[in-house]
């Protein structure tokens, strides 16, 4: 479940982070510098969209305030549309934030060691294992 509370700590966090990259100490230490980029890259997307996701919620809550004070019945129509395209939006949002909240992989930044060998075949079996050494060298090379 995403609650208020657990957006806005990851947001912390995220400060946090930029407040510590800008901190000397951390600049003359390479590894903890190191760490903390790898951290504040991994979170930037993830509070990006909690942020545009605090935003629609409070979008949409005023909407149903105005959709259930104004006087004039066409205001009132005009909220509740803008109310539901907004929840709309706001559902998009929680699925990519979920998404973005399940925790990575650790092995996914370790590397890789593909042994491609030629069986036998002869000069057809090494220019198979060329291209396929190619397609997994670009492959490797597109998801950095």
């Amino acid at each position: 479940m995403i609650t208020p509370e657990r957006l806005q700590g990851i947001i912390d966090k995220f400060e946090g982070i930029e407040r510590q990259l800008g901190d000397p100490d951390v600049i003359r230490d390479p590894r903890k510098l190191q760490e903390l980029s790898r951290e504040h890259a991994r979170l930037r997307a993830l509070v990006e969209v909690a942020r545009a996701y605090a935003r629609v919620h409070t979008e949409r809550a005023q909407a149903l305030e105005l959709a259930g004070n104004s006087p004039d019945p066409e205001m009132r129509q005009l909220a509740r549309q803008e109310a539901d395209e907004l929840h709309l939006r706001q559902e998009e949002l929680r699925v990519e934030l979920e998404t973005l909240l399940v925790p990575p992989d650790p092995l996914d930044e370790k590397s890789t060691i593909v042994e491609i060998r030629a069986g036998t075949g002869g000069d057809e079996a090494a220019l198979f294992a060329a291209d396929l050494a190619r397609i997994y060298q670009r492959y490797a090379e597109r998801q950095g």
